[in-house]
């Protein structure tokens, strides 16, 4: 879904230390992800909650109870190594699972919702509806993409930092 909407970035950093010295510095700026809802009871001033191993990692930003801010977006890493150095491969989505039924059931609904005003002869209506509808299904979209964008260049900004 992500693929077809174009909500999906991919990105590659080469870093001049080895993997062990990555991981140690990449594990002191992510929590440790123990699930979507239990992001308030962390306490830290880590801004990433994710997973790290020697291969790979998943992290995404932490979500804050009644933020109208949230950022949907994550990313999955793969941490290559090369003599000395490192290179990093990521691929961030620009939605999650619930952000993505979003994408997929409002274009539903509104089609439902059109169909009805079409049984029920209320073509008025629709010169309302219509341009609503467009709204809704773009807006959102848009809204994903600048998030997209800016999780990428706070996420470059953090590593480039290590």
């Amino acid at each position: 879904m992500t693929k077809i909407l174009n909500l999906r970035e991919n990105i590659l950093i080469n870093l001049n230390y080895d993997k062990t010295e990555f991981l140690k510095r990449f594990k002191g700026i992510i929590d440790y992800d123990k699930g979507i809802l239990k992001d308030e009871l962390y306490k830290s001033d880590k801004k990433y909650i994710g997973k790290i191993d020697s291969e790979n990692f998943t992290l995404r930003k932490k979500r804050k109870f009644m933020n109208p801010k949230i950022v949907s977006s994550n990313a999955n890493g793969k941490i290559i190594e090369f003599k000395d150095k490192i290179s990093i491969e990521i691929e961030i989505n620009g939605t999650d699972v619930i952000a993505n039924l979003a994408l997929i059931v409002s274009p539903i609904f509104f089609i439902c919702f059109i169909v009805g005003i079409i049984v029920k002869e209320a073509y008025p209506l629709l010169t309302i509806i219509i341009p609503l509808t467009i709204l809704f299904l773009i807006l959102p979209r848009i809204k994903i993409k600048n998030d997209l964008s800016k999780f990428k260049s706070e996420l470059v900004n953090e590593l480039n930092k290590l």
